[in-house]
Protein backbone atom coordinates (compact mmCIF):
# COMPACT_ATOMS: atom_id res chain seq x y z
CA UNK A 1 0.00 0.00 0.00
CA UNK A 2 1.56 3.28 -1.45
CA UNK A 3 0.97 6.20 1.91
CA UNK A 4 -0.48 9.77 0.39
CA UNK A 5 0.57 12.70 1.75
CA UNK A 6 -1.13 16.01 2.46
CA UNK A 7 -0.26 19.61 0.33
CA UNK A 8 1.92 20.28 3.88
CA UNK A 9 3.73 17.14 4.47
CA UNK A 10 4.78 16.66 0.67
CA UNK A 11 6.32 20.77 1.16
CA UNK A 12 7.82 19.99 4.39
CA UNK A 13 9.75 16.27 3.14
CA UNK A 14 10.84 17.86 0.00
CA UNK A 15 12.27 20.64 2.42
CA UNK A 16 13.74 18.11 5.27
CA UNK A 17 15.64 16.32 1.82
CA UNK A 18 16.99 19.10 0.34
CA UNK A 19 17.92 20.56 4.12
CA UNK A 20 19.58 16.96 4.85
CA UNK A 21 21.76 17.02 1.05
CA UNK A 22 22.96 20.58 1.55
CA UNK A 23 24.22 20.14 5.34
CA UNK A 24 26.10 16.90 4.20
CA UNK A 25 27.45 19.12 1.45
CA UNK A 26 28.65 21.64 3.45
CA UNK A 27 30.20 19.14 6.11
CA UNK A 28 32.08 17.20 3.28
CA UNK A 29 33.64 20.44 2.04
CA UNK A 30 34.63 21.66 5.22
CA UNK A 31 36.42 18.43 6.14
CA UNK A 32 39.64 20.04 6.87
CA UNK A 33 38.78 23.51 7.95
CA UNK A 34 38.92 23.11 11.99
CA UNK A 35 42.28 22.78 12.39
CA UNK A 36 43.76 22.92 16.18
CA UNK A 37 46.39 25.97 15.74
CA UNK A 38 46.64 27.67 12.76
CA UNK A 39 48.75 30.69 12.24
CA UNK A 40 49.03 32.60 8.88
CA UNK A 41 50.05 36.00 9.74
CA UNK A 42 47.07 37.53 8.09
CA UNK A 43 44.62 40.67 9.48
CA UNK A 44 42.37 39.23 12.29
CA UNK A 45 41.50 42.95 13.48
CA UNK A 46 37.73 41.66 12.25
CA UNK A 47 37.63 39.26 15.12
CA UNK A 48 39.19 41.27 18.03
CA UNK A 49 42.89 40.24 17.37
CA UNK A 50 45.62 42.17 16.02
CA UNK A 51 46.28 43.56 12.27
CA UNK A 52 49.78 42.08 11.38
CA UNK A 53 50.74 44.48 10.28
CA UNK A 54 54.04 44.52 7.72
CA UNK A 55 57.50 44.82 10.43
CA UNK A 56 54.98 44.57 13.14
CA UNK A 57 56.92 42.48 16.08
CA UNK A 58 55.27 38.57 15.80
CA UNK A 59 55.26 38.42 19.64
CA UNK A 60 52.72 41.66 19.68
CA UNK A 61 50.08 39.43 17.65
CA UNK A 62 47.37 37.19 17.97
CA UNK A 63 44.20 35.96 16.20
CA UNK A 64 41.32 37.25 18.47
CA UNK A 65 40.31 33.82 18.80
CA UNK A 66 42.27 32.72 21.58
CA UNK A 67 44.16 29.92 20.16
CA UNK A 68 47.22 31.93 18.44
CA UNK A 69 49.09 33.82 21.33
CA UNK A 70 53.21 34.57 21.09
CA UNK A 71 55.45 35.57 23.85
CA UNK A 72 58.65 37.16 23.50
CA UNK A 73 61.59 34.49 25.26
CA UNK A 74 65.21 35.81 25.72
CA UNK A 75 67.30 38.93 25.59
CA UNK A 76 66.51 42.55 24.24
CA UNK A 77 67.23 43.19 20.47
CA UNK A 78 65.70 42.54 17.26
CA UNK A 79 62.74 40.75 16.85
CA UNK A 80 61.13 38.25 14.82
CA UNK A 81 58.55 40.62 12.74
CA UNK A 82 55.92 40.47 10.41
CA UNK A 83 56.68 40.21 6.50
CA UNK A 84 54.79 41.12 3.54
CA UNK A 85 55.00 38.23 1.39
CA UNK A 86 53.04 34.66 2.25
CA UNK A 87 54.58 30.82 1.35
CA UNK A 88 52.72 28.67 -0.53
CA UNK A 89 52.87 25.20 -0.65
CA UNK A 90 51.71 23.08 -3.84
CA UNK A 91 48.64 21.48 -2.94
CA UNK A 92 48.31 23.01 0.91
CA UNK A 93 45.27 24.10 1.77
CA UNK A 94 46.44 28.08 0.37
CA UNK A 95 47.86 30.83 2.05
CA UNK A 96 46.96 33.97 2.87
CA UNK A 97 48.51 36.81 4.97
CA UNK A 98 51.95 37.57 5.06
CA UNK A 99 55.14 35.63 7.35
CA UNK A 100 57.58 35.53 9.63
CA UNK A 101 61.00 37.21 9.10
CA UNK A 102 63.56 36.35 11.44
CA UNK A 103 67.15 35.25 11.58
CA UNK A 104 70.25 35.16 14.08
CA UNK A 105 70.96 38.08 16.16
CA UNK A 106 70.47 38.45 20.01
CA UNK A 107 67.30 39.26 21.11
CA UNK A 108 63.74 37.31 21.43
CA UNK A 109 62.97 34.48 20.29
CA UNK A 110 58.71 34.09 18.92
CA UNK A 111 56.98 31.34 21.04
CA UNK A 112 53.74 30.21 20.06
CA UNK A 113 51.85 28.90 23.44
CA UNK A 114 50.07 26.01 22.67
CA UNK A 115 47.47 26.44 25.18
CA UNK A 116 47.92 23.02 27.37
CA UNK A 117 51.31 21.01 27.99
CA UNK A 118 51.37 17.87 26.10
CA UNK A 119 52.71 14.44 27.91
CA UNK A 120 51.13 11.79 25.93
CA UNK A 121 50.46 10.65 21.56
CA UNK A 122 52.15 12.37 19.52
CA UNK A 123 52.35 15.89 18.47
CA UNK A 124 53.27 17.63 14.80
CA UNK A 125 54.17 20.99 13.68
CA UNK A 126 54.54 22.29 10.20
CA UNK A 127 55.05 25.14 8.48
CA UNK A 128 56.49 26.94 4.09
CA UNK A 129 60.65 28.14 5.25
CA UNK A 130 62.15 29.84 2.71
CA UNK A 131 66.01 30.59 3.69
CA UNK A 132 67.14 33.96 1.99
CA UNK A 133 70.84 34.34 3.41
CA UNK A 134 72.75 31.59 5.10
CA UNK A 135 74.99 34.59 6.44
CA UNK A 136 78.06 32.65 8.14
CA UNK A 137 75.70 29.74 9.29
CA UNK A 138 78.65 26.59 10.30
CA UNK A 139 78.82 23.28 8.52
CA UNK A 140 78.05 21.58 12.13
CA UNK A 141 74.91 23.86 11.83
CA UNK A 142 72.11 24.35 14.75
CA UNK A 143 68.60 24.47 15.32
CA UNK A 144 66.07 26.78 14.15
CA UNK A 145 62.55 25.78 15.20
CA UNK A 146 61.72 23.51 18.22
CA UNK A 147 58.80 21.97 20.82
CA UNK A 148 59.48 23.94 24.16
CA UNK A 149 58.18 22.62 27.64
CA UNK A 150 57.25 26.04 29.02
CA UNK A 151 54.65 29.17 27.71
CA UNK A 152 54.60 32.37 27.85
CA UNK A 153 57.42 35.20 28.52
CA UNK A 154 61.07 35.12 29.88
CA UNK A 155 63.87 36.81 29.90
CA UNK A 156 66.44 33.87 28.83
CA UNK A 157 66.30 32.06 25.38
CA UNK A 158 64.35 28.68 25.94
CA UNK A 159 66.85 25.72 26.38
CA UNK A 160 64.62 22.73 26.68
CA UNK A 161 63.92 21.70 22.98
CA UNK A 162 62.75 18.87 21.15
CA UNK A 163 61.93 17.57 17.80
CA UNK A 164 64.21 20.72 16.89
CA UNK A 165 64.52 21.81 13.05
CA UNK A 166 68.17 21.64 12.22
CA UNK A 167 70.33 23.98 9.50
CA UNK A 168 73.64 23.64 8.56
CA UNK A 169 75.91 24.65 5.42
CA UNK A 170 77.28 22.58 3.10
CA UNK A 171 80.31 23.52 1.44
CA UNK A 172 80.28 22.96 -2.63
CA UNK A 173 81.39 24.75 -5.48
CA UNK A 174 77.92 26.63 -5.29
CA UNK A 175 77.43 29.40 -2.50
CA UNK A 176 74.27 29.39 -0.50
CA UNK A 177 73.50 25.40 -0.38
CA UNK A 178 72.38 23.68 3.22
CA UNK A 179 70.77 20.84 4.33
CA UNK A 180 67.72 20.44 7.17
CA UNK A 181 67.87 17.53 9.94
CA UNK A 182 65.90 16.22 12.38
CA UNK A 183 67.23 15.91 16.55
CA UNK A 184 65.29 15.06 19.28
CA UNK A 185 66.86 17.21 22.15
CA UNK A 186 71.31 16.70 22.13
CA UNK A 187 73.59 14.23 20.35
CA UNK A 188 73.97 14.33 16.54
CA UNK A 189 71.18 15.37 14.27
CA UNK A 190 69.99 13.07 11.51
CA UNK A 191 70.55 14.67 8.59
CA UNK A 192 68.26 14.48 4.85
CA UNK A 193 70.81 14.17 2.13
CA UNK A 194 68.91 16.47 0.38
CA UNK A 195 70.92 19.93 -1.10
CA UNK A 196 68.75 23.27 -0.42
CA UNK A 197 69.21 26.26 -1.93
CA UNK A 198 69.00 29.80 -1.12
CA UNK A 199 68.14 30.39 -4.69
CA UNK A 200 65.19 28.03 -5.23
CA UNK A 201 62.28 30.64 -5.40
CA UNK A 202 60.31 27.41 -3.66
CA UNK A 203 59.53 27.39 -0.13
CA UNK A 204 60.63 24.31 1.69
CA UNK A 205 57.18 22.33 3.23
CA UNK A 206 58.19 20.87 6.83
CA UNK A 207 56.44 18.91 8.80
CA UNK A 208 58.01 17.43 12.30
CA UNK A 209 56.57 15.44 15.27
CA UNK A 210 57.45 14.35 18.71
CA UNK A 211 55.96 10.93 19.45
CA UNK A 212 55.69 10.25 23.36
CA UNK A 213 56.06 6.92 24.26
CA UNK A 214 56.27 5.51 28.01
CA UNK A 215 58.96 2.31 27.89
CA UNK A 216 62.09 4.28 29.48
CA UNK A 217 63.35 7.86 29.42
CA UNK A 218 64.33 7.63 25.91
CA UNK A 219 62.21 6.02 23.81
CA UNK A 220 60.21 9.46 22.53
CA UNK A 221 60.95 10.13 18.82
CA UNK A 222 61.06 12.90 17.02
CA UNK A 223 60.51 12.61 13.31
CA UNK A 224 60.84 14.89 10.03
CA UNK A 225 59.12 14.85 6.34
CA UNK A 226 60.96 17.77 4.02
CA UNK A 227 58.73 18.26 1.14
CA UNK A 228 56.30 15.28 1.51
CA UNK A 229 54.26 14.29 -1.11
CA UNK A 230 50.90 16.39 -1.84
CA UNK A 231 48.92 12.97 -2.13
CA UNK A 232 49.69 12.45 1.82
CA UNK A 233 47.88 15.45 2.75
CA UNK A 234 45.43 15.30 4.65
CA UNK A 235 45.82 11.54 5.37
CA UNK A 236 44.55 10.31 8.99
CA UNK A 237 47.99 8.76 9.62
CA UNK A 238 51.86 10.06 8.41
CA UNK A 239 54.01 8.32 5.91
CA UNK A 240 56.56 6.60 6.20
CA UNK A 241 59.85 8.67 7.03
CA UNK A 242 63.57 7.40 7.57
CA UNK A 243 64.34 10.81 9.40
CA UNK A 244 64.25 9.92 13.01
CA UNK A 245 65.84 10.80 15.96
CA UNK A 246 65.66 9.24 19.52
CA UNK A 247 67.97 7.37 22.33
CA UNK A 248 68.76 10.11 23.84
CA UNK A 249 67.09 11.97 27.10
CA UNK A 250 63.61 12.58 26.87
CA UNK A 251 62.37 15.90 27.71
CA UNK A 252 59.10 16.03 29.47
CA UNK A 253 56.24 17.92 28.24
CA UNK A 254 55.76 20.23 25.30
CA UNK A 255 53.94 23.53 25.88
CA UNK A 256 54.86 25.86 23.19
CA UNK A 257 56.84 25.87 19.59
CA UNK A 258 59.52 28.49 19.59
CA UNK A 259 61.14 30.14 16.30
CA UNK A 260 64.56 30.88 17.61
CA UNK A 261 66.48 33.71 17.11
CA UNK A 262 70.39 32.38 18.27
CA UNK A 263 73.38 35.15 18.84
CA UNK A 264 76.02 33.35 17.53
CA UNK A 265 76.27 33.32 13.66
CA UNK A 266 77.70 29.90 12.69
CA UNK A 267 74.66 28.47 14.97
CA UNK A 268 72.05 29.91 12.43
CA UNK A 269 70.80 31.22 9.15
CA UNK A 270 70.87 35.20 8.79
CA UNK A 271 67.64 35.80 7.20
CA UNK A 272 64.80 32.95 7.22
CA UNK A 273 60.81 33.37 6.59
CA UNK A 274 58.20 30.70 7.94
CA UNK A 275 54.45 30.88 7.38
CA UNK A 276 51.27 28.92 7.58
CA UNK A 277 52.49 27.19 11.06
CA UNK A 278 49.76 24.76 12.23
CA UNK A 279 50.28 22.43 15.35
CA UNK A 280 48.20 19.42 15.88
CA UNK A 281 47.91 15.86 17.11
CA UNK A 282 47.68 14.18 13.68
CA UNK A 283 49.17 14.28 10.15
CA UNK A 284 45.77 15.53 8.89
CA UNK A 285 45.49 18.80 11.15
CA UNK A 286 49.19 20.31 10.24
CA UNK A 287 48.92 18.89 6.01
CA UNK A 288 45.08 20.02 5.45
CA UNK A 289 44.82 20.26 1.21
CA UNK A 290 42.72 22.65 -0.92
CA UNK A 291 39.39 22.37 -0.12
CA UNK A 292 36.59 21.79 -2.37
CA UNK A 293 35.96 25.08 -3.97
CA UNK A 294 33.31 27.39 -2.04
CA UNK A 295 31.78 27.68 -6.23
CA UNK A 296 31.27 24.04 -6.60
CA UNK A 297 29.91 23.86 -3.24
CA UNK A 298 27.12 26.27 -3.67
CA UNK A 299 26.37 24.59 -7.14
CA UNK A 300 25.81 21.34 -5.98
CA UNK A 301 23.59 22.37 -3.20
CA UNK A 302 21.57 25.05 -5.38
CA UNK A 303 21.00 21.52 -7.70
CA UNK A 304 19.51 19.59 -4.76
CA UNK A 305 17.60 22.65 -3.99
CA UNK A 306 16.26 22.73 -7.40
CA UNK A 307 15.51 18.72 -7.07
CA UNK A 308 13.69 19.52 -3.73
CA UNK A 309 11.73 22.23 -5.85
CA UNK A 310 10.34 20.12 -8.67
CA UNK A 311 10.00 16.88 -6.80
CA UNK A 312 7.71 19.41 -4.75
CA UNK A 313 5.98 20.38 -7.87
CA UNK A 314 5.38 17.20 -9.03
CA UNK A 315 3.33 15.75 -6.15
CA UNK A 316 0.97 19.13 -6.21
Amino acid sequence: MTESYSLPQQHALAMKKTLLLTSLVISSSTVFAALPLYEPFADATGNGGTSYTVGANVTAQNNGSGDVTWSAVGPAGANNTVAAANLTVPGLSLSSGGSMEYGVSSGPSARLNLGSSFTSGTLYYSFALKVADLGSLGTSGGFAVAFNNAQGAQVGTPSVVTACLMMRSVVSAASGNFNIGIRKATGTPTWDSTVFSITDPNPIFVVASLQFNTGNSTDDVASMWLNPSSSTFGNPSAPFTALTHTGVNDTGPIASLVFFRRATAANQAADMFSDEIRVGTTWADVTPPIPEPASMALATIGGFALLGLRAFRSRK
